[in-house]
């Protein structure tokens, strides 16, 4: 990564795109060449997905 942005997935795919045009995976930090990933990570993380849909709902809630 060149420009050391803060980041957050909250949803979505792990392929990142950076606002200084950076595209990488989130799980390792591994960039894309030429769009195509270069690591072994899965493209979905479901478990977190869910627990994050989750939390919204939760949020949503308390917020009445």
């Amino acid at each position: 990564m060149s420009c050391r942005h803060m980041i957050e997935l909250s949803h979505g795919c792990n392929h990142m795109k950076c606002r200084c045009g950076a595209d990488f995976c989130y799980q390792c930090g591994v960039e894309y060449r030429d769009g195509v990933v270069q690591c072994e990570c899965e493209l979905w993380d479901e478990p977190m997905l869910l627990a994050e849909e989750q939390r919204q709902r939760q949020h949503a809630v308390a917020q009445g």
